[in-house]
């Protein structure tokens, strides 16, 4: 831990595997954290399989969520925090609750046909990836979540892929996952390895 970091900050990225996810959740995500003028921060996490890949019909990856902060000076930070299939799983959710359709291009039914039901993916159904179908950019989308599953996933030595254990109550517990539990990769840039902080502030 101690080494680790020393020899980061030299390089200019500090970088945390971790796997006990919940307990991130109850303290707050390091990426919304009160950012750093010394820092640019980063996350990966990802999250149960309820995405198919481009043209495929089988659920592989989660939403698996991207999100930078950058300090802002006497301004707001800039924090970009997005899922990479092409609407989050709460989304689902909340249409649900309010008995609404979802827009075309958000879900698969179980034979691979758009669906507009909310409801969908207790049925079976599946998430597309960000980019939506095949035509319109979805393998772009897929080739983001990969990224993150292989960050957060694989180097941290949790499950990844179709082994992500599940968070929702409608999916079963994976069997002979690869690894252990959620995983997700923290990094910080050290913003004065590139140039002075004053600088980029008032840019």
């Amino acid at each position: 831990h101690g080494p680790r970091h020393q020899k980061s900050s030299r390089s200019g990225f500090i970088g945390r595997h971790s796997i006990p996810f919940q307990s991130l959740w109850n303290r707050g995500l390091p990426c919304h954290a009160r950012p750093s003028p010394q820092y640019d921060r980063m996350e990966y996490d990802h999250a149960s399989p309820l995405v198919v890949p481009t043209r495929g019909r089988e659920r592989m990856l989660g939403t698996n969520p991207m999100c930078w902060a950058f300090p802002g000076g006497r301004y707001p930070a800039i924090v970009v925090d997005t899922a990479t299939s092409a609407a989050a799983n709460g989304k689902l959710e909340i249409a649900e609750r309010k008995g609404e359709p979802i827009p075309e291009g958000w879900a698969l039914d179980p034979m691979g046909e758009i669906s507009t039901q909310a409801h969908v993916l207790r049925e079976g159904g599946s998430l597309l990836p960000l980019g939506s179908v095949g035509k319109q950019a979805g393998h772009k989308g897929y080739a983001l979540g990969s990224v993150v599953d292989l960050l957060s996933g694989v180097l941290s030595g949790a499950g990844f892929g179709p082994w992500v254990p599940p968070f929702v109550s409608f999916l079963p517990m994976p069997e002979n996952p690869p690894g252990h539990g959620i995983g997700h990769i923290f990094g910080a840039i050290r913003v004065d390895a590139f140039r002075r902080p004053i600088s980029i502030l008032l840019q």
